[in-house]
Order: structure tokens, then C-alpha cells, then sequence
């Protein structure tokens, strides 16, 4: 490089000019997470997920890959530097602790106290790469920083109190040695323990490749251990790569120093190869070394997609290292067994005859992935059980209801069904009270005195009823015998409140932003008793269903052509009563 060349700002010191790291800053959050008691094993959900952002757009981060995982363990989520699981992971360690690691770990540029948004895992703050650098030899050095004091003037409490050191030797023109530097400070900066974690994922080249491929190649070096980490930005402008062994600790910076943007440049490519030659030339004669294992590492054997301990259903049992203590104590929850009716596909009951049953493993995962799941289309057990026997289910009952079912959701006019017969029949009659006992009953409809077999006993109009209300059908005989059949409804004629807070009105979004190429749709709903689902609309036609709160969606840009578009959602309650939001108008451009 031309120190001299001003088209290429040959003097800019790109070793100590502020850059943003991408996801190199992420050892420094998931060291932190561990010191809190998390765990390579901790399984979160990689899924669309939008964070509050209080006046301004919902904080939906998105993967590089523009694509989602499910259910990941933290040792994959940092080994394949998926940006979604970072973000939470930042929001259960705290943002302020992960700044407070940061610094103590060297890094000088993060002085915006209260100013740090969740973005910070990803490298929404810039840092120098010598800082960086010195950061990660922390890793190196199972959690210990090794320099010289930090002169009394810079001090400042809570950050680093040692820095690199530079020179080593100095000499006079005679040889005589006026300096040598032989014995660095040290500092603990972190816990051995929590450090091993990161340092042993970060050298598991087997959880890195599946998503980095071929380019993984150049964050290892074929005989011996290293932790490496990449960074990328998402618009190509800054390529990272930063890693150790026990001996050496390299960090590659490759970018324009004007912040021009490179073309499809990450950094295990474009800082990647760079990488990997100085490693290896490092190295060269070098013993091979492990990192050593600090006490109080334990092993368990657990389910390689929930994190808890392997039980008889899970499919892939792996051993994990854990800091003793955090180890699981639960085994998983999420390979489930269930028997199945293999004629009618429902659940099995214990009328089902046994030769009709089978058990199948399902994988049940949390709720807040319930719109991930069905657009997935990952298989998930039926809800209905097999219908019971006439004589268990009461379809032979002289008095029945059958619909609505128990505790269901009704609205309007509804159609009571059931039986009302009997030997020697004088009449029934319906009524209906508030509450599981009601103090006091309408009739619906008077006396009837024809009998129903399975039919239609009563419509019943529901109009201005709102909460839990009992049914109850009486069926007398001409000694007025009465038998009673009792149900309970829950009743819901009030639609729902709903907003759409995400797009703004006149809106634009760009095909071309690398950064978020998509439209975040957000919606606040909110029913009197129970949500069902929110549907977006973009032009007058359903293209998505968000199911769990905050409801949300994301519209591609590319999936979108140029020019206006209309955005707007329907909330639908549990009784089927719905609402549309007001309209929005937003631009798309190339």
C-alpha cells in the first residue's frame, strides 16, 4: 500500500480506525450469557421475530442467509453466526452487561452510554480492529487480558485497565538494549470457564459448515485447534475475520477505507483467505497445542435440537460441555409421544381398539413458534380425539347436546343439536344462565313438544350476551320425570380492536437494501376474551397469517413490483368476529 496515495487514503490506519465488526462482536455477547448461567445447549427460536423499537419500525433482524433455522442450541447459533438467535441472546444477557464485557475486554469506542439498541450484537457499533484483536487474545488466554497499565490519566472505571503492547525492544546504535518488554500485567476479564465455551464452539468445525460451505476452509488450519469468528456487514462495506490459537491471536480487516461497498464480499471470503495464510505461516514449526479445559467443565448427553437431556424419543443424542452447575436436569419435552387412531388419523382414546393404535413421535415446539411451524409444514399430531362410543359419548342420551361442543367459542345465532326423546314424552325445553352456575335462567324458545334424534333443538340469538354462559336442555316424560343435559359456551358478539402500527402511511422501501429489503408488517389487536390470528393483505389479497403476538409479517420487497401497494389486516377473534385495520400506502422502488 501507497502510504502516499491519496485515491486510496493510503494514510488512514486501518488497524485503528473505527469500523463496524458484523458479527465478530458476538463472542463478547454469548461470553457474557454464559457467565449468567446459558449454555452451549440453551435452545432459542430462530424464527420472524420483531422487537419493540419505541418511534420507529419494529427491530426485525434477519439472518444472512434470508432464511430462518427453528429451534437451535447456542453452539450452532454462534458457530454458524445466525443474527436472530444473537439478538435474543443480547436481550436475555442485557444490553449494558454485554457493553460492560466489551470494555473490559478492550474495546475503546463503545462510549455512548443508554445509546445501545439491540443491533449491537450484530456490529451496530464500530470498533478497531488492533482493539478487537486484543479483545479476542482474552479468549486465547482462558479469560485473562495480558498487557501493560493503562496510563493513570486514560483510566476510566469499568474499561480496560491494560493495552496491547507494540514494542517489545528498543536499542541504541550500539546495541545496548534501552527497553525490553519481558513480563506482561494480567487481568481476569472473564471466567475460564465461560471463555472455554466460546473458545470450543468457536473451533467446532462441524456445527460452522453448514452454513458457510466451502469458505469454511479458510477459518482452519488442518492440524491443530483454532477459534475463529467472521464479521460481515450487510452491504459488503467491512469483511472480518478474527481468531487464536493458544499461541497466536490474528485479526484480517479487508474493506475500502472511503466505506466503498465491495460486491458480495463476507468476510469468511473476502478476509477468509488472508486469514488462513497468516495462520498458517504463523505456525509453521510450532507445537500443536490445545486449549486447555479449566476445572469445573462437565459433560452430558443430550438432545442435540432441545438442549435437555436425551430421552428415549430423541433422535440425536450428542455429548455438550457445560460449566458445572447449568448442566439440564429436565429431559426433553420436545419429541412427544402420541398414539394415533391409523384409520381415522385422530388421537387414540381408550376405546380405540389397540390394533387400530400406533405411537408416533411429533416435535412440539413453544407456541411462539406456532407460525413458523405451519409454514414450514412441519408435522404436527391431530387435535381431535377418535368420537367415544354412543354409549360413552351420551349419542344415545334421551337428552344430549352435541353442539356446540364444550366451551367453545360461539357468536350470533347458533344452532343448539342434540337428543330429546324418551319413552312416554311430554315436551323439553332450553334455557341458559351466566357463569358455571347461574343463579337465574332465560328460556330459549319455550316448550317444545315434538322429540329430536340428532337434529336441530333450538337456534339460539346470542345478541348482546358477551363471556362463559351454561346451556341446559330438560327432557320430561308425561310423569314429569326430567332428565337435564348442561354444556357451557363461552359467547363473543364484540369484534376486534385492531392497528396497524407497522407500515407507515407513504412508506418507501427499496429492492435494493441489502440492510432490510422487505416491508415489516405489525399489527396491535386485542379482543375482549380471545385472539385467534391476525391476516395481512397487500393489494386486496391475503398473503400471510400471523397467529401469536406481537403479530407480524414480512412482505419481500422482491416480492412486490415497483410502484404503489396497499397494505392492511383483518383481526379475527376466537368466535370468528373480525376487524379490519385502516389502510396503508406504500412505495416499492428499484
Amino acid at each position: 500500500m501507497d502510504y502516499n496515495n491519496a485515491e486510496i487514503h493510503g494514510q488512514v490506519n486501518m488497524a485503528t480506525a473505527p469500523r463496524q465488526p458484523g458479527s465478530s462482536f458476538k463472542p463478547y455477547t454469548y461470553v457474557t450469557a454464559f457467565q449468567q448461567g446459558l449454555t452451549p445447549a440453551t435452545m432459542v427460536m430462530d424464527i420472524p421475530t420483531t422487537f419493540p423499537n419505541p418511534g420507529g419500525e419494529p427491530y426485525a433482524p434477519m439472518n444472512i442467509d434470508m432464511t430462518f433455522h427453528g429451534a437451535i442450541r447456542l453452539r450452532y447459533a454462534l458457530a454458524r453466526s445466525y443474527n436472530v438467535p444473537a439478538v435474543k441472546v443480547l436481550q436475555m444477557a442485557g444490553i449494558e452487561n454485554v457493553v460492560e464485557t466489551a470494555r473490559k475486554f478492550g474495546l475503546t469506542t463503545l462510549t455512548d452510554d443508554g445509546f445501545y439498541g439491540l443491533s449491537l450484537t450484530l456490529g451496530g457499533r464500530e470498533v478497531k480492529l488492533l482493539d478487537q484483536v486484543f479483545g479476542y487474545s482474552c479468549f486465547a488466554n482462558g479469560g485473562v487480558q495480558a498487557g501493560e497499565p493503562v496510563p493513570d490519566w486514560e483510566k476510566r472505571p469499568g474499561w480496560r485497565e491494560l493495552e496491547p503492547v507494540a514494542i517489545l525492544l528498543i536499542q541504541d546504535s550500539q546495541g545496548n538494549i534501552i527497553k525490553q518488554y519481558t513480563h506482561p500485567e494480567t487481568r481476569r476479564v472473564a471466567s475460564a470457564q465461560a471463555s472455554y465455551l466460546v473458545t470450543n464452539i468457536l473451533t467446532d468445525n462441524n456445527a460452522r459448515l453448514p452454513a458457510y460451505g466451502a469458505s469454511a476452509n479458510y477459518l482452519i488450519l488442518p492440524d491443530r485447534p483454532v477459534a475463529t469468528k467472521t464479521g460481515s456487514t450487510n452491504d459488503f462495506t467491512d469483511a472480518w475475520v478474527v481468531g487464536y490459537t493458544p499461541q497466536y491471536t490474528v485479526g484480517v480487516w479487508v474493506g475500502n477505507s472511503d466505506r466503498h461497498k465491495m460486491i458480495n464480499m463476507p468476510g469468511s471470503v473476502g478476509a477468509g483467505p488472508i486469514y488462513h495464510d497468516i495462520m498458517a505461516k504463523l505456525h509453521e514449526g510450532l507445537p500443536v497445542m490445545d486449549f486447555p479445559v479449566p476445572p469445573g467443565i462437565v459433560h452430558a448427553k443430550i438432545c442435540d435440537l432441545s438442549g435437555q437431556l436425551a430421552g428415549p424419543n430423541c433422535p440425536d443424542a450428542v455429548d455438550e460441555i457445560f460449566i458445572d452447575g447449568t448442566q439440564p436436569t429436565a429431559y426433553c419435552n420436545m419429541h412427544q409421544v402420541f398414539r394415533i387412531d391409523k384409520e381415522t388419523g385422530k388421537l387414540a382414546t381408550v376405546y380405540t381398539p389397540p390394533d387400530k393404535v400406533e405411537e408416533k413421535v411429533f416435535v412440539i415446539y413453544p407456541p411462539e413458534a406456532a407460525d413458523w411451524v405451519r409454514e414450514q409444514k412441519i408435522p404436527q399430531p391431530p387435535t381431535e380425539y377418535d368420537p367415544l362410543p354412543a354409549d360413552v359419548s351420551g349419542a344415545n342420551n334421551e337428552a344430549a347436546i352435541f353442539s356446540p361442543g364444550p366451551y367453545q367459542y360461539v357468536k350470533g345465532v347458533v344452532d343448539i343439536v342434540g337428543n330429546a326423546h324418551c319413552g312416554n314424552f311430554k315436551l323439553y325445553r332450553l334455557k341458559y344462565g351466566e357463569g358455571l352456575n347461574p343463579s337465574g335462567w332465560m328460556s330459549i324458545g319455550g316448550d317444545h313438544t315434538n322429540q329430536v334424534d340428532h337434529g336441530v333443538l333450538e337456534k339460539w340469538d346470542t345478541k348482546g350476551l358477551s363471556g362463559l354462559y351454561t346451556i341446559q336442555l330438560s327432557v320430561l316424560d308425561s310423569s314429569n320425570t326430567e332428565r337435564v343435559a348442561n354444556i357451557q359456551v363461552t359467547v363473543d358478539n364484540e369484534p376486534p380492536a385492531v392497528k396497524l402500527t407497522f407500515p407507515i402511511e407513504g412508506g418507501v422501501v427499496s429492492r435494493s437494501d441489502v440492510e432490510a429489503p422487505w416491508v415489516t408488517v405489525e399489527a396491535d389487536a386485542t379482543d375482549n376474551l380471545r385472539m385467534d390470528h391476525v391476516e395481512i393483505f397487500l393489494d386486496g389479497k391475503q398473503v400471510g397469517v400471523s397467529t401469536v403476538a406481537p403479530y407480524s409479517y414480512k412482505i419481500m420487497a422482491s416480492d412486490m413490483g415497483i410502484g404503489a401497494h396497499e397494505v392492511y389486516v383483518v383481526a379475527v377473534d376466537a368466535a370468528g368476529n373480525r376487524a379490519e385495520s385502516a389502510k396503508v400506502h406504500i412505495t416499492v422502488t428499484g
